[in-house]
């Protein structure tokens, strides 16, 4: 190196210190794109008071990303609302259900909460790494973190499925982050969700 270094011209030596630098800055920061919205500081606040909610999001929603779709279930109409987006490497989603009041009325809300998760789970077919009780804002509910491994959903990375799941009244609401790592950004995620008055 030191003969190349003082053979070389002015120009040759400014390319090896270039190449040496890149090299340096690849190793040691990874040479993956940035994703401007993982920081929290930029999220957007979202206050859904007809749905009784707030959250914050990596960014504003477009048109499609707020759907509300009905359900016909044996006890009736159930209505879904979902708030959902995708990121680089997330998908963050709000989705509440106002549920006919006869299907929820005579179940014990542990039973509810646990079925609500149990379904989810199963939908992502995942594998339970951690799941217990949660509250917010006085109200019952259940996190849950599991793995999605790729082959079962035919993905081209593992995943990891984070959720909590709350139940008011005949309301139940899901808040959930899919994706790998980005933990800092599912906390500040599940901190900022509230429920609020209906």
């Amino acid at each position: 190196m030191s003969g190349l270094w003082n053979k070389g011209t002015h120009c040759t030596q400014h390319i090896i210190l270039a190449v040496l630098s890149m090299t340096l800055l690849v190793q040691t920061t990874g040479c993956g794109p940035v994703d401007p919205l993982a920081d929290p500081a930029n999220w957007v606040a979202i206050d859904a008071p007809s749905h009784g909610f707030s959250a914050l999001f990596p960014r504003k929603f477009k048109q499609n990303e707020i759907r509300t779709v009905p359900q016909e279930t044996a006890d009736g109409i159930v209505i879904h609302h979902i708030y959902g987006q995708s990121g680089v490497a997330f998908y963050y989603s709000v989705s509440c259900a106002k549920f006919p009041g006869a299907s929820v009325m005579h179940a014990h809300p542990g039973d509810t909460l646990k079925k609500a998760v149990d379904d989810l789970v199963k939908n992502y077919h995942a594998d339970v790494l951690q799941e217990y009780q949660v509250y917010r804002n006085g109200f019952p509910g259940r996190y849950v973190k599991a793995d999605i491994p790729k082959e079962k959903l035919g993905l081209n990375n593992n995943n990891r499925l984070h959720s909590m799941v709350f139940l008011r009244g005949n309301y139940l609401y899901r808040v959930t982050a899919v994706g790998l790592g980005n933990e800092p950004q599912v906390k500040t995620f599940f901190d900022a969700f509230q429920l609020k008055t209906l």
